[in-house]
């Protein structure tokens, strides 16, 4: 959801204004929370957060990331702690 609408604000910041300030001033401001979700989804599909630096690699380290982060979780608890589904259904 997080990523849905981070797209969504910065495709209209895009389209809209024509100024580059607040397209730019956004990216900043969204940029921890954004390295943080990342590294929370690699958790649930049990990587390690050092699996983002794959992303620098062109092409295919790009591919790589992406498909480790719309990949399922593990089901049940991993290395990184519980599965937050899990808790989500009880």
């Amino acid at each position: 959801m997080f990523t849905m609408v981070n797209i969504v604000v910065t495709v209209a910041l895009q389209l809209v204004v024509r100024s580059q300030v607040p397209y730019l001033v956004y990216s900043l401001a969204v940029i921890v929370p954004t390295l943080a979700v990342t590294v929370r989804r690699l958790h649930d599909t049990a990587h390690s957060a050092w699996w983002l630096l794959i992303g620098v690699v062109p092409i295919v380290g790009q591919v790589v990331l992406f498909a480790f982060l719309v990949s399922r979780g593990e089901d049940g608890a991993n290395q990184f702690g519980q599965d937050p589904r899990a808790a989500a259904a009880r």
